[in-house]
C-alpha cells in the first residue's frame, strides 16, 4: 500500500518517475520503436493528453485501495490500463500488486508475463521490498522473472547516459526565473 502510495505521490510532484522501464529497441503501444531516453522524453512533455484524466483515475484507485477495497482499487486500475496504454509501466505494476493482494497469484503472474513481453521490467528492490507483493516472493516464476528484470536493468544501465532538462517557464513569465530542481 505504502509503496503504491509513494508512487502516485512522486508522480504527482514530477511529470516523470517510472517504475516500470521497457528495454532498448522495445515496441510502444502503438507499435513504433522506442528507446528508453525517448519515452523519457515522451514523458516530461508539458502536456500529456489525458494527464488530468489520468491522475483523477489513479486518485480514484487509492482512495479504494486505502479503505481495502482492493477489487475496487483493481476495476479502476485495469480501466486506466486500457485507457492509457503509455502508461503500463504504472498500470502493470499496480496490477500485478492488486491481484497479489488479492491472492490471485497466477493472474499476477500472467500480468507479469505479459509485461516483460511487452519489454517492462521493475527494478529488484521495488519487486522485493513492496508489501503487497509478498505473497509472490519465492515462488520460482517470480524469482525467474526478477532475474530477467535485473537483466534488463543492467543491460539499461550499460547503456545509460544522463540527460540534462532544461525547461524555461512559459513565455510572458517575468524574470528572475524562480529555481527549481528536480
Amino acid at each position: 500500500r505504502e509503496a503504491v502510495a509513494e508512487q502516485v505521490k512522486a508522480y504527482r510532484q514530477v511529470q516523470y518517475i517510472a517504475p516500470g522501464w521497457r528495454s532498448e529497441n522495445s515496441k510502444n503501444a502503438s507499435g513504433g520503436d522506442h528507446s528508453p531516453r525517448q519515452e523519457r522524453e515522451e514523458y516530461q512533455e508539458a502536456d500529456m493528453p489525458g494527464e488530468k484524466e489520468f491522475f483523477r483515475c489513479t486518485q480514484e484507485m487509492m482512495a479504494c485501495y486505502e479503505r481495502g477495497d482492493y477489487a475496487g482499487a483493481l476495476a479502476v486500475t485495469e480501466r486506466l490500463s486500457a485507457a492509457f496504454p503509455k502508461q503500463a509501466g504504472r498500470t502493470d505494476y499496480w496490477r500485478i500488486c492488486l491481484l497479489a493482494r488479492l491472492q490471485k497469484i497466477e493472474e499476477a503472474l500472467q500480468v507479469f508475463r505479459e509485461a516483460l513481453d511487452a519489454s517492462l521490467w521493475w527494478s529488484e528492490p521495488t519487486l522485493r521490498g513492496d508489501p503487497d507483493l509478498e505473497p509472490l516472493q519465492g515462488l520460482p516464476e517470480y524469482e525467474r522473472m526478477i532475474a530477467v528484470c535485473n537483466e534488463r536493468h543492467a543491460a539499461a544501465q550499460a547503456t545509460s547516459k544522463p540527460a540534462l532538462v532544461v525547461r524555461e517557464p512559459a513565455t510572458g513569465t517575468a524574470k528572475p526565473y524562480p529555481l527549481l530542481i528536480a
